[in-house]
């Protein structure tokens, strides 16, 4: 999985504010794809749903980088690091339990 390329076509989405993209660990498949992404919160921009973000997805990407799962979040929920910048260590963690609840 690339992280970057999967995070630059969910960026390319209307309403779309920051996303990020992580590989939760699956017993049956290795790894799988999960989006954590952040909606802008102007209305005057479309409604960002998970079901959208997946079709959108589907059509730009191959299967296997398609997320399985596509969480949104505020920007109070995205950990941050001192150093400005995003703690993928926590957003993992996040994504696990988000999967383990669903």
């Amino acid at each position: 999985m690339a992280p970057a390329e999967v995070e630059r076509v969910l960026l390319a989405i209307p309403g779309v504010k920051l996303a990020y993209v992580v590989g939760v660990p699956h017993p049956d498949d290795g790894e799988q794809v999960v989006a954590m992404v952040v909606p802008w919160a102007d209305p005057a921009l479309p409604a960002v749903e998970a079901d959208g973000v997946k079709a959108t997805m589907r059509e730009e990407l191959s299967s296997y980088k398609v997320p399985r799962h596509v969480f949104l979040l505020t920007d109070a929920d995205v950990p941050w690091l001192v150093s400005q910048k995003v703690d993928r260590r926590a957003l993992l963690d996040m994504a696990q339990k988000l999967v383990a609840q669903s």
